[in-house]
């Protein structure tokens, strides 16, 4: 579907929901939940809002999800307690961006919620089930770090793994580490800057510093090239990652 359709469904739906007021309306497409998300949360735009409650109200989980992403931003704690129970309403249904958002909100002690690591890893592993490469990601992250329970670094080069296998360039740049440094898995260096170099294929900052400062001493396999260096050096000051930008 291309924007202009996009744009033009979610035209429609809002229209519609102004009009309707029995029953609540549902989403049209993904692409017109999208859409009015979109109105909603950067536009500011009132009946976008109005549209989202109704679609969340009916139960549509993604619809509840983009309502918490809308209260989220306010700040207020008014706000932030309506963005954690529409998230709950959002994860408790299924939707794993919400659970990812729980799982953050909770080892964060973010959205009015307590810092609670058993309930954070529950949230990640239940989006991790559905093969969320974040969720993946932040549990790969803990178990390295000893977060929520003892040290497992086998457990987090498993999650790394699954996160990077899953198009997560930061877990590609973590499982790099994860070789080069024999943490949960046999020290290798040609796989780790396998990982690298895909890592750094996808725009992930600390990865292409990571192959600069290798061509600069002759690190990983690599020969030593000081041109090399220096263009990934700047490169790395100035990336492009294709990555979700997800922060655990």
């Amino acid at each position: 579907m291309t924007c202009r359709s996009s744009a033009a469904w979610a035209t429609l739906a809002l229209a519609f929901a102004a009009a309707c007021t029995c029953a609540p309306s549902r989403p049209p497409s993904e692409e017109a939940l999208a859409e009015v998300r979109r109105r909603a949360l950067y536009g500011k735009q009132p009946q976008a809002m109005e549209t989202l409650e109704r679609w969340a109200q009916a139960g549509d989980r993604g619809a509840r999800r983009a309502l918490a992403d809308v209260y989220a931003t306010g700040g207020d704690p008014a706000s932030l307690e309506n963005a954690a129970r529409w998230y709950r309403l959002a994860a408790e249904a299924g939707e794993a961006n919400a659970q990812r958002a729980l799982g953050r909100a909770s080892k964060r002690g973010a959205l009015g919620l307590p810092v609670d690591l058993g309930a954070a890893k529950r949230w990640y592993a239940a989006a991790a089930d559905q093969g969320d490469s974040g969720s993946e990601l932040a549990l790969g992250l803990m178990a390295k770090n000893g977060e929520g329970g003892p040290r497992d670094l086998e457990a987090a080069a498993r999650w790394l793994e699954r996160a990077a296998n899953h198009g997560s360039a930061e877990a590609m740049f973590h499982l790099g580490n994860a070789f080069a440094n024999g943490e949960g898995v046999p020290r290798d260096l040609q796989r780790a800057r396998e990982w690298y170099e895909r890592a750094a294929e996808r725009g992930q900052p600390a990865a292409i510093q990571t192959l600069g400062l290798a061509y600069q001493v002759g690190d990983l396999g690599l020969p030593r090239d000081p041109e090399k260096a220096d263009e990934l050096l700047r490169e790395a000051g100035h990336p492009h990652t294709d990555d979700d930008a997800f922060s655990p």
